[in-house]
């Protein structure tokens, strides 16, 4: 415990609405001493307390009506990029090969829009890094002391985005180059599928281009005037993962499934697919969760001011 008791850096309210474990934490009381809880975190201290006390508005502050809006249109972009690939295939007619390489296509282009980020808009993107790891010190520390456990998640790695952006290309490059050899291990002409289908190649070109450019819009519209100063933010370091398992998954399911291998293309597509579809459950409870976070650590400012005014009285 640092400090001694945490009354000297918190008071209870009369009428709190927070748990009693974290009262408990609050009025100076030991943490729970459940063994089982040892070693899956670090205990909340008052040195925690000063932590949302100090940052916790302005993180408050940071996940308003924009953010969470920004999150609903990234699960509407996986919902569009999901539906549009069954759509090609399953209504349009489109070969399989050609769907999926609309989908590695695109997912290039991400990861060059984040290079591009990461260069041009460096000094930007390193400020929004340091607000965001500050910010996940303060959402861990709500979430353990929501939890009521006396302890919040160990974390001891920093988001780094060049680290994202390198883990990206070279995790995205391999899958591609997997995905490419094992259609052609399977006797399919991938290049002779896409040159069989010209107004396939043209939506692909136009629709790249105009993602590519809404990157370079935000790099041009954050280098000028008052703009400078606004952190870039950066989505970078998930994706290479997710597609070397989605890779390794589809592809250990035609081996396992003896599928045909003029099949091989659809099936690793509908694999493709499938991921990002199981993904949104996932991507909605991630925002519940951080919805439930704001409202718990509003309350606990509110709280916190609301006994230190009593205090002062």
């Amino acid at each position: 415990m640092i400090g001694g008791s945490w009354r000297s850096v918190l008071c209870e309210p009369a009428d709190s609405n927070l748990s009693p474990k974290v009262l408990r934490l609050m009025r100076g009381d030991s943490p729970p001493s459940d063994s089982d809880h040892h070693d899956r975190g670090l205990p909340i201290t008052a040195a925690h307390h000063r932590l949302l006390a100090a940052h916790g508005a302005a993180a408050l502050a940071r996940r308003d009506r924009g953010f969470f809006f920004e999150q609903y249109v990234g699960g509407l972009e996986l919902a569009w990029v999901a539906a549009c690939g069954l759509w090609g295939l399953l209504v349009a007619g489109w070969e399989p090969v050609s769907s999926l390489l609309l989908l590695l296509a695109g997912y290039w282009v991400r990861n060059l829009g984040e290079l591009i980020k990461l260069l041009l808009a460096r000094t930007q993107v390193e400020r929004w890094s340091e607000t965001f790891n500050r910010d996940q010190e303060v959402w861990s520390t709500a979430t353990g002391m929501m939890l009521g456990f006396g302890r919040m998640a160990r974390s001891d790695t920093r988001y780094a985005p060049a680290v994202g952006v390198f883990l990206d290309c070279l995790l995205t490059g391999v899958c591609s180059a997997a995905v490419l050899l094992y259609l052609r291990q399977s006797g399919i002409d991938v290049w002779a599928s896409v040159q069989s289908e010209h107004a396939y190649v043209g939506v692909l070109g136009v629709s790249l281009g105009v993602q590519l450019l809404m990157t370079v819009g935000i790099v041009i519209q954050h280098s000028v005037g008052s703009a400078r100063d606004r952190p870039v933010a950066m989505r970078a370091g998930a994706l290479g993962p997710g597609l070397i398992v989605v890779c390794i998954a589809s592809i250990s399911a035609i081996n396992a499934l003896q599928i045909a291998p003029e099949q091989s293309a659809r099936t690793i597509l509908y694999c493709f697919l499938g991921g990002i579809l199981l993904l949104l459950p996932l991507y909605a409870l991630g925002v519940f969760v951080m919805g439930r976070d704001v409202a718990w650590l509003r309350r606990y400012l509110h709280d916190r001011a609301a006994g230190a005014g009593s205090q002062s009285d």
